[in-house]
């Protein structure tokens, strides 16, 4: 096994699998965990996000599917890293926070905003580009 990563990818479990007691379910995450180096990385450090990463592994059909929403979802939170970097490095704190505000608060609208935008593209004459 890679202490990179997780060495194997796991298959589908039909449903007439036997699933491995307490002890030997511990001893195989062990197992999968000791010495890998992404781990190490990310120990402790996923209380904010793990509510998201539940949710896409509730919503998903298989590993895969999860690994596809995730991609969509760590794609667009990039993007808005990107953004918000930019804002910071161009010294342009109002806009920056105006941005951390939108993303962190459903309902928080703009100056001349009338609706959120939600997938949809709602536009108005003081933010055309919304």
């Amino acid at each position: 096994m890679s202490s990179d990563g997780f060495g194997e990818i796991m298959k589908q479990v039909p449903e007439e699998t036997l699933i491995p007691n307490n002890d030997e379910q511990l001893d195989s995450l062990v197992q999968k965990l000791l010495g890998n180096k992404i781990f190490g990385r990310v120990r402790g450090q996923f209380k904010a996000e793990l509510p998201e990463l539940i949710k896409l592994i509730d919503e998903a059909d298989s590993p895969s599917d999860f690994c596809r929403r995730f991609d969509r979802w760590a794609a667009d939170q990039r993007m808005m890293g990107n953004l918000l970097a930019q804002l910071r490095r161009d010294r342009w704190s109002f806009a920056e926070g105006e941005l951390t505000t939108l993303l962190c608060t459903a309902g928080y609208t703009l100056a001349g905003e009338t609706v959120p935008p939600r997938g949809d593209r709602a536009r108005d004459a003081h933010h055309p580009r919304l």
